[in-house]
């Protein structure tokens, strides 16, 4: 990740949950084949933001930085797990050990597989020193072959409005660092 900070972002800071926000915005805006992600986040379409509809204290997000300090890319997790994204799908995640859930992936410029692979690498340390193992999230069909090839398995899927969603697992404590990526 020559060239750019990787860091876990202070979700106290309203400046940094603007900043955030409106990347995030800036990232999905554009996106028209998906049309239940209008559904899922909350958008404040005036603003020019987004953001889940999960609660910033339950929610751990991991960014990387330009070489100008701007926000570029971020991953986003359900901590907390109280609540579940995944559910508005009709998605349930089992009982037992200690999990996360992702909420939104997004970069603003075009990276490369490399650096993508090393931010998702990046992401994953943090998550097992956080004591995290097993991670859940949702997909539409195009992105389910590059989750796929990331060790994730699909659980159940789903129609909704005529859109397919994938409900995923990983095994966090399973994977190990070659194949994580």
């Amino acid at each position: 990740m020559s060239g750019f900070q990787f860091e876990k972002l202070n979700l106290a800071d309203a400046e940094t949950r603007r900043e955030y926000e409106s990347t995030f915005h800036d990232c999905f805006a554009k996106v028209t084949s998906n049309r239940l992600i209008h559904r899922l986040w909350l958008w404040d379409y005036t603003a020019g933001r987004v953001a889940a509809r999960i609660p910033y204290a339950q929610q751990t997000i991991l960014g990387l930085r330009d070489g100008a300090g701007s926000l570029d890319t971020a991953m986003a997790f359900n901590t907390g797990m109280r609540e579940l994204q995944s559910a508005a799908f009709g998605f349930a995640v089992p009982d037992g050990r200690r999990c996360f859930e992702i909420l939104t992936f997004f970069s603003l410029s075009d990276r490369t597989l490399k650096v993508k692979l090393d931010f998702w690498r990046r992401c994953l340390e943090e998550l097992r020193a956080l004591g995290y193992r097993d991670g859940y999230a949702t997909t539409a069909r195009r992105p389910l072959a590059s989750y796929r090839r990331l060790g994730w398995r699909v659980v159940d899927e789903t129609s909704l409005e005529g859109e397919r969603r994938y409900f995923l697992h990983y095994d966090l404590a399973g994977a190990t660092r070659s194949n994580a990526a």
